[in-house]
C-alpha cells in the first residue's frame, strides 16, 4: 500500500496520538487501517492538520 493511499483510508477515522514530537508533530499509528498490529504503521503529521476528539467515559477511542 502506498503512503498515499494509507493516508487515505486513515481521512475520517480516530486515532490515539501514540507520540507528540518536541517539535509539535503527532504521531497516530495507523496498522489497523489494513489489518495489522496498529504500531506496524504510523502517519507523522502536524496538530493543525487533526480534528482532537474527548477521551469516551471508557477510556476507549471510539
Amino acid at each position: 500500500m502506498s503512503t498515499l493511499a494509507l493516508f487515505e483510508a486513515c481521512v475520517g477515522r480516530v486515532f490515539r496520538i501514540a507520540d507528540i514530537s518536541e517539535n509539535g508533530i503527532l504521531e497516530l499509528h495507523v496498522g489497523e487501517v489494513v489489518g495489522e498490529e496498529s504500531d506496524m504503521h504510523c502517519i507523522w503529521i502536524e496538530a493543525d492538520d487533526v480534528l482532537l476528539r474527548a477521551k469516551a467515559d471508557d477510556g476507549s477511542a471510539n
